[in-house]
């Protein structure tokens, strides 16, 4: 269980997540996200077999993970995306190094008018986190009403590589990505099919 595991776990430890699909809530409130703790790094793609991270079966074309740990937004109606949750991964002040790696986040639907924190980053909510790196991962049909299809950053400096975003989208602006004073980096980095009805289909930077 991914959220026991999250309550569980202590600065430096590391969860290991088999492939298969896990959710932010066994219920159906929307506003339940995954809470990154800092110093705690999640690490998808097993089997469930290997002893070590380095085991994990990797796709030589895509040099993603062959076994998918898919984190999901779906709680709701499987067929409405509209019911999802609102954010996927919540993370705020990660001080301490962090690392996301091999997950597959997937159907955020960031879709209220209103609140900051349910119109922002339908697979990723990203706040004041300066040691976060986020590598071999994949966002898709994340949704947003406001800024950031995928994932929304403010007052941060993190990592992305070798990561895809594909088929993203946002309501106003940054079809993938959209940040406000924040220094990400990317690196390897695959977009496709990411749109926004306004400004960035891809990126959105806040003045």
């Amino acid at each position: 269980d991914l959220l026991a595991a999250l309550v569980e776990a202590d600065s430096g430890d590391e969860v290991w997540i088999a492939e298969g699909t896990y959710y932010p809530t066994t219920g159906t409130d929307r506003n339940i996200s995954f809470v990154l703790k800092d110093g705690i790094s999640l690490y998808g793609g097993f089997m469930g077999t290997e002893l070590t991270k380095e085991e994990r079966e990797i796709d030589s074309k895509t040099g993603l993970f062959v076994h998918s740990t898919r984190l999901s937004g779906n709680i709701r109606n499987i067929d409405n995306l509209t019911d999802n949750s609102f954010t996927i991964i919540y993370a705020d002040r990660i001080l301490s190094p962090t690392i996301l790696s091999g997950l597959h986040i997937v159907e955020g639907y960031a879709g209220n008018n209103s609140n900051d924190l349910q119109r922002n980053g339908g697979a990723m909510y990203i706040d004041s986190c300066f040691n976060l790196k986020i590598e071999q991962s994949i966002f898709s049909q994340n949704f947003c009403r406001f800024r950031g299809g995928a994932v929304y950053i403010v007052d941060s400096e993190l990592s992305f590589e070798n990561c895809h975003f594909f088929a993203d989208s946002s309501r106003d602006d940054g079809g993938a990505i959209a940040m406000a004073f924040s220094n990400p980096t990317f690196k390897n980095c695959l977009f496709k099919e990411n749109g926004a009805r306004d400004d960035g289909g891809v990126f959105y930077i806040e003045d």
